[in-house]
């Protein structure tokens, strides 16, 4: 409940019954020590809120549905369907023209901060032009603006970052990466407000950096 009011919070929107039906809450499991909890310890056990929302949530793999993408992503991330995308439109992250794989969010009570990742991806006759134009067009569609600068492109591979402005809201900073297939583009974007980019951009790169196409 707390998580989701929080993130609602953020995105001014006040439709908490809606977006708590549709958040994947993760299943805990009773860790193993000398004492067995039948619940969850409680904050003073912990070294604060952000431990306690852990707790139970071990790094994780994420494979694509069709076992050609995966990658590695830490705990305290939580899935969001589909139909609550539309939370993620002021961070520039949402192409109409793509098939979202994953929607993921992650709060962090102590800092009061967040960060959102999202896998999709188009076809692959889609050109990155293409691809970077459709983000702007939706951009504008929503009354926003975003800029996009191509950091590297090689090996069927392009680098991305984003800067995405709505009036009178906070600007969103992300980086992504476009991995070009011949059977489809994956497109992979972790996005934060502007502000907190710093203390998620570890993070950030260790998910980047363990991507890798399946066989």
């Amino acid at each position: 409940m707390i998580l989701g009011l929080s993130l609602v919070t953020y995105w001014r929107f006040q439709r908490v019954r809606e977006f708590e039906a549709t958040v994947d809450w993760p299943e805990f499991e009773i860790p193993k020590m000398e004492i067995d909890w039948t619940v969850p310890p409680t904050y003073d056990e912990l070294s604060g809120w952000d431990d306690y929302f852990k707790w139970g949530a071990e790094e994780q793999k994420w494979v694509s549905p069709d076992n050609k993408l995966q990658f590695i992503y830490s705990a305290g991330w939580m899935t969001i369907d589909e139909a609550v995308s539309e939370y993620a439109g002021e961070a520039g992250i949402i192409l109409e023209e793509a098939e979202t794989l994953l929607f993921a969010f992650k709060f962090e009570m102590t800092e009061q901060n967040f960060a959102l990742l999202k896998v999709s991806r188009v076809d692959a006759e889609k050109s990155l032009e293409e691809i970077i134009s459709g983000m702007r067009q939706n951009a504008q569609k929503e009354g926003g603006e975003i800029e996009i600068t191509v950091l590297t492109e090689e090996n069927e591979i392009a680098r991305l970052e984003t800067i995405s402005k709505y009036p009178g809201q906070p600007s969103f900073y992300s980086k992504g990466k476009a991995i070009f297939t011949e059977e489809t583009t994956y497109l992979i974007f972790f996005a934060t407000h502007q502000k907190d980019w710093l203390h998620f951009a570890e993070e950030a790169k260790e998910i980047f950096d363990s991507i890798k196409l399946l066989q």
